[in-house]
């Protein structure tokens, strides 16, 4: 709904747009963002964990495309399998 300025209403969207692209707020350098690294993307991301239950979504901007990278998993090692997962996604 971000995406499509469809997040309560397009001026919120722009404005929680504005936040995820601050560069005053780094990102974790984990999950989608460490399988990301070294390449040409700008990204803006929402993640979290909880007991062991893992998730990352990331909008990613690069190589003249724009895609929606987003995942869940319930394993012990799934900031692990996020990084695998987004280290494969080719732009």
């Amino acid at each position: 709904m971000l995406e499509q300025g469809k997040l309560v209403s397009p001026s919120a969207s722009k404005t929680m747009r504005k936040i995820f692209e601050s560069p005053e707020i780094p990102h974790d350098h984990i999950k989608f963002v460490k399988g990301l690294a070294g390449r040409d993307v700008q990204i803006i991301r929402k993640w979290g964990s909880w007991e062991d239950w893992f998730h990352d979504a990331t909008v990613v901007t690069g190589g003249g495309r724009h895609y929606i990278l987003v995942a869940l998993t319930k394993h012990p090692k799934g900031d692990e399998y996020l990084v695998q997962l987004a280290t494969r996604w080719m732009i």
